[in-house]
């Protein structure tokens, strides 16, 4: 697990701002590369602990729920939808999600959204671990942070999302 703390970009400045320890994770993106699951092997680093952010919508109104659920598993989207107080959610397109967060896919960090006006998930799994890790807002790049910090910061409602992805 390569450590890299000269690494700066807006996340890491919304983490210092707050006074947030972390450490900087780099770890070689491709396209070959590009699943949480696949991170966290690059990282040498269990699955469970590498929370991905994902992007659905309300249906229709459009509106974007920010989820973020361990790297091994699945998003529930029934369970978002009633979590959400709508008949549905949907998966939102790579091309919309980075549109919306600015950030690419695979690189969409839940940090560089806090600030944004939507609603924000953070599956219960992630109390599980002392220190969870979320993309830095750019590929190739991690923090990891206390979770206990994570929660502080954004502030999403805790709760199951995640089911187990098929093998």
């Amino acid at each position: 697990m390569a450590s890299k703390q000269r690494f700066r970009n807006n996340v890491t400045r919304i983490l210092e701002g707050a006074g947030v320890a972390f450490n900087v994770l780099e770890y070689t993106w491709s396209e070959e590369v590009h699943s949480a699951v696949q991170v966290a092997q690059a990282l040498e680093l269990p699955p469970a602990r590498v929370f991905k952010t994902l992007v659905a919508a309300e249906q229709p109104d459009g509106a974007k729920l920010v989820c973020l659920i361990p790297g091994s598993a699945e998003l529930d989207l029934k369970a978002v939808a009633r979590l959400a107080g709508v008949r549905k959610a949907a998966m939102v397109t790579r091309t919309e999600a980075q549109r919306w967060s600015g950030m690419e896919p695979g690189g969409i960090s839940p940090v560089g959204l806090f600030r944004k006006r939507c609603r924000m998930f953070l599956d219960v799994s992630a109390l599980d671990h002392d220190r969870v890790v979320v993309s830095a807002g750019e590929r190739g790049w991690q923090v990891c942070m206390a979770t206990c910090d994570l929660v502080d910061l954004l502030d999403p409602e805790i709760t199951p999302l995640a089911r187990a992805a098929p093998r």
